[in-house]
């Protein structure tokens, strides 16, 4: 903790330790620093280093400072990759008056409120050992409204005739496990879809038009926007604080 205080004691301007360095290191050896006195000295420092800094140092120092944090948080972050894949849905048996585009409509809304329902994220949540975390300071409950916020559906008007195509993603921290839960999501749509079917003269047909895709890439978190906003960001209070002093020395 020591070697930590006088790291942070260095941090101050030349000028400062040359005239109090040596009063403020007997001090620290009186009192015995803790955690929370090194953070106070580094903040301090900081806060010295800012006001006596001139711009031209200012700008570059704050804008790598603020680069610095937002790269740390970001990649502090767990990551998080989707899978997607794609179903068409054709050919749905018309209740009477009903058009084939509601017909197509109702079916698909029926076959993933079905495929999704509770019971069937709670069967693929305990056979993968998805949500860990989740698992073991919450319930099988905790874990499966995790999973319902990571599913998501998106509905492509029809084309081409009455053909419905369904996007279906999934998300999580292990690009593998999103593709292979998502398949599995895909396939238990398909089944659910030939139970109905099995009672119906006109059965629909659920076709797979993009299967399961493998991510290249984490959608979260988007670093390089990170470090970004944190450059900027960083900049932005250098500026403002260039122009405070500048207010000051025209008041002055």
């Amino acid at each position: 903790m020591r070697r930590l205080m006088r790291f942070a004691v260095g941090l101050y301007p030349a000028a400062w330790r040359a005239r109090y360095g040596q009063e403020f290191e007997a001090l620290l050896e009186d009192i015995g620093p803790c955690r929370r006195d090194v953070w106070n000295v580094v903040k301090g420092a900081l806060k010295m280093q800012m006001l006596t800094w001139s711009s031209w140092k200012l700008v570059p120092a704050l804008g790598v400072a603020g680069a610095l944090i937002a790269g740390v948080a970001a990649f502090t972050m767990h990551t998080e990759y989707e899978s997607t894949c794609v179903i068409g849905v054709r050919q749905v048996p018309e209740a009477p008056g009903e058009g084939p585009r509601v017909a197509i409509a109702q079916r698909t809304a029926d076959l993933f409120t079905k495929a999704l329902s509770r019971e069937s994220l709670a069967k693929i949540v305990a056979d993968e050992r998805l949500y860990p975390r989740e698992a073991e300071k919450g319930t099988l409950e905790d874990a499966v409204a995790r999973m319902q916020r990571d599913v998501r559906l998106a509905a492509f008007p029809p084309t081409g005739g009455p053909t419905a195509a369904i996007m279906l993603s999934f998300r999580y921290p292990d690009a593998r496990t999103a593709q292979h839960v998502t398949g599995m999501l895909m396939r238990h749509a398909i089944v659910e879809n030939s139970r109905w079917d099995q009672a119906s003269q006109t059965p629909s047909q659920v076709e797979i038009l993009d299967a399961a895709s493998m991510p290249a890439e984490p959608i979260f978190p988007n670093r390089p926007f990170m470090i970004l906003v944190g450059l900027t960001a960083g900049l932005l209070l250098a500026l403002a604080i260039a122009g405070a002093r500048q207010l000051r020395r025209g008041h002055a």
